[in-house]
């Protein structure tokens, strides 16, 4: 080493080569690599995050599956229904700022079939790592659907359950969905500690189900030992005479469709959908797809000021949904299902088709979602979240009956319409000022203020009236009274009106 100036070493080399030879741009690049793993920007799976809440990527779903292979923390016949990104804190998501490093770690919950265990696990994507392995005794994570074939599988073989499918003379069991669905809240006598599903047959044909049950017989699963515990082969119900197939003609009906109702946008859509980050008009919002809960929006909030978002509300999803059947006969009394906590609403949601199940002008977004089997796998789910903008009619409107003006605001933010109309008498006219001269700002900051309405309806009425543009209409309809055949006079000016002389000078003014 030797000095060749003030504080600064420089490596001297025996061979002349290696001394003279630049930099290569190889060691460029892997210097680079280090500083991006160093800060967040860049991750083992591969995937560069553009904010804390960015969902994980199909590499970062794999990864973190991968990890809990290499550690032993799972095994190839491991069912993990839930993987998604472990949010960080909300303090550490709201003091985040674009350049800041984002540490990115998954959330994964395990279950262990055999031995009836539940694991939640946090595995650090940065550093490939499993930071947290938790077991939660008596905790059973959602029905996967393997384990729902599974459960159809051993029915499928069982004499019992075959013999009171023949009493109903049903011989061929490719007619018949067996499959288990949890039916836990009631409990089952010696069927302790074990994943324990209850099955309901359904009439199916080849290709689909019928959704058409077959009354007065259940079944209680025992998934863990991979057995039956009991057939409940009740009174043989007839079958109903009336179709249940919803893709039937004659349940869907026959009536004639309406004429086609298209939306056009011809500048196209109004908001901008930025990876998981919504701008529409000054709302800001993001989203994500759970397994569990579904739809998940995160940090709404109202632009006030450039620059200035009002937070709205930080994270918002359904909670559960209970559908309890409330029927006292033996083969109903235990159905009460937790639909979000039972199956996951993100992995019974469906593929959207324009003009069927979503409006025909509907951006639609795929997401990367864990496999619904529960098999570590990742599926690339298309057209899974939709977004669009819709007309909900007049959402305030005013009509001044002398000067025959009115305003009106759509329920769709921006400025609001005004419609000019003939005056009655040529002595007497108004009309609202054009919209673009009228505050943007005023109008949009009332309508954008959800949470703080006032308690006083009146109060209520008069705050969100365009002040400006009735002000300006007051003051020339006053002007208009005062005109005369052979003068006008100024706007506010009371001389010689009898109608403007009874106010005081304080109104005129003001």
């Amino acid at each position: 080493m030797t000095n060749s100036g003030p504080n600064k070493k420089v490596r001297l080399s025996n061979n002349p080569e290696k001394a003279n030879r630049k930099p290569s741009a190889w060691s460029g690049l892997k210097s680079s690599a280090v500083w991006l793993l160093a800060t967040g920007w860049f991750t083992l799976s591969g995937f560069a995050a553009t904010h804390p809440l960015e969902p994980l990527s199909t590499n970062e779903l794999r990864s973190a599956i991968d990890v809990l292979l290499k550690e032993n923390r799972i095994s190839t016949n491991s069912f993990i229904p839930i993987v998604v990104l472990q949010e960080p804190p909300k303090e550490e998501v709201l003091a985040w700022r674009p350049g800041m490093g984002i540490p990115r770690q998954a959330f994964v919950v395990t279950y262990d079939l055999p031995n009836h265990r539940t694991h939640e696990a946090i595995v650090d994507l940065d550093q490939g790592r499993v930071t947290s392995w938790r077991h939660q005794p008596g905790v059973e994570p959602l029905q996967t659907m393997g384990e729902l074939e599974a459960s159809g599988r051993i029915l499928q073989t069982n004499a019992v359950w075959i013999a009171a499918l023949q009493r109903r003379g049903i011989t061929n069991l490719a007619l018949v969905d067996s499959t288990a669905i949890p039916g836990a809240l009631i409990p089952f006598r010696g069927a302790g500690n074990v994943r324990l599903l209850r099955a309901i047959p359904f009439r199916r044909q080849f290709n689909r189900l019928l959704w058409e049950p077959i009354e007065g017989l259940s079944a209680v699963v025992d998934l863990t030992h991979q057995k039956v515990l009991e057939v409940a082969d009740h009174d043989i119900i007839p079958r109903s005479t009336s179709s249940m197939d919803f893709f039937d003609p004659a349940v869907r009906g026959r009536r004639e469709a309406l004429k086609p109702l298209v939306t056009m946008q011809p500048q196209g859509a109004n908001f901008v959908v930025r990876d998981h980050e919504v701008v529409w008009d000054r709302w800001r919002f993001r989203y994500s797809m759970h397994p569990r809960e579904g739809l998940v929006l995160h940090q709404v909030g109202w632009e006030e000021a450039p620059g200035k978002v009002r937070s709205i509300l930080y994270r918002a999803s359904l909670s559960d949904l209970l559908a309890p059947y409330a029927d006292t006969d033996p083969a109903w009394s235990w159905r009460a299902f937790f639909d979000e906590s039972d199956f996951g609403l993100g992995h019974y949601a469906s593929t959207l088709v324009r003009g069927v199940t979503t409006v025909a002008h509907a951006t639609l977004l795929s997401e990367p979602m864990p496999d619904p089997k529960g098999n570590g796998g990742v599926l690339e789910a298309a057209d899974l979240v939709d977004i669009y903008e819709r007309d909900a009619g007049s959402l305030w409107a005013h009509f001044d009956s002398e000067s025959r003006a009115s305003a009106e605001i759509r329920a769709r933010w921006g400025k609001p319409r005004a419609r000019k109309r003939t005056s009655r008498s040529a002595n007497t006219r108004c009309s609202s000022p054009p919209a673009r001269s009228r505050p943007r700002n005023t109008l949009r900051i009332e309508q954008s203020n959800p949470g703080s309405l006032r308690s006083n309806p009146k109060r209520d009425f008069q705050s969100m009236r365009p002040r400006t543009a009735s002000a300006a209409c007051r003051s020339e309809r006053f002007s208009a009274h005062c005109k005369t055949a052979t003068s006008a006079r100024r706007p506010g000016d009371s001389a010689g009106c009898p109608r403007l002389a009874k106010r005081s000078s304080k109104t005129l003014s003001a």
